[in-house]
């Protein structure tokens, strides 16, 4: 079975997501589409709405059901329908997961199972999986990378369905205090993983440790001298990522810097 494309998958929820700025409106944007707890792209109504506030809720579910009625009309999912609702329109496969099941199940590279908000190692490329929870077994919610806005490697904009009050958005990735990252290869075609190289990085220490992550903890795979120079994919703090025998991997900022970036005059 020929897995669909991720940029399928962002380029098919990305007109329906409203940029992030606080909780919609009881009539929101006519394109933005919504949530609802356990949704998979059914158009809301009432009699689906109540029976998911039961659910959700059981002991306030009227509570629920007035937070979800604001989608009423139009396609719902929850945040981790996206994924399972799409993978099904395209290859007729119905899955039935949770945040916690995608990141365990159906990431391939992923973080560690410890949180880190500052997400070392995150790949720079549309479609990774963010995620949300204290560790790896707590997981709650999930998100994904949809385009940058600058030049950091946190500086990306996120599409998530960020819960009843929210719907389909569009946030930024520094402020949504995910702690971890996945690529969902399992469901998911990424293409090409390595983005073309920003420019070139030149190394200024005498010998020079590459390693697999931007870590020290991690044993090193080869050392590089002064003077080598390698393709740049671009830099976490403290680290310069660059591509070395077909893989990416990582060097210290304190020993190596880029000399020519796209762009540069």
């Amino acid at each position: 079975m020929t897995k669909p494309g991720i940029g399928e998958f962002l380029a098919y929820f990305e007109p329906h997501a409203a940029p992030l700025k606080g909780k919609a409106a009881m009539d929101p944007p006519p394109e933005q589409w919504g949530y609802s707890w356990g949704a998979r792209g059914q158009i809301a109504t009432e009699e689906i709405l109540r029976a998911q506030a039961k659910l959700f809720d059981p002991k306030a579910p009227d509570a629920y059901f007035e937070r979800t009625k604001r989608w009423l009309g139009r396609p719902i999912f929850d945040c981790n329908g996206l994924a399972e609702a799409f993978y099904a329109l395209k290859t007729g496969e119905k899955l039935d997961s949770t945040a916690k099941g995608n990141y365990k199940s159906w990431c391939t590279k992923k973080s560690a199972a410890a949180a880190d908000e500052k997400l070392p190692a995150l790949p720079q490329m549309p479609g990774v999986a963010l995620f949300r929870g204290e560790n790896s077994a707590r997981i709650g919610h999930v998100g994904f990378l949809l385009c940058r806005y600058g030049d950091g490697p946190l500086d990306w904009h996120v599409l998530e369905c960020k819960g009843a009050d929210y719907g389909l958005v569009i946030s930024k990735l520094c402020e949504g205090k995910w702690t971890h990252w996945g690529l969902m290869e399992k469901l998911f075609d990424y293409g090409a993983e390595e983005p073309a190289p920003l420019g070139t990085l030149r190394v200024r220490g005498g010998s020079v440790h590459l390693r697999p992550e931007p870590s020290t903890e991690k044993l090193p795979l080869a050392t590089v001298h002064e003077g080598d120079e390698f393709p740049f994919l671009g830099s976490v703090p403290g680290w310069h990522r660059l591509l070395w025998k077909g893989k990416a991997v990582y060097i210290s900022a304190k020993y190596a810097a880029p000399v020519k970036v796209a762009g540069d005059a």
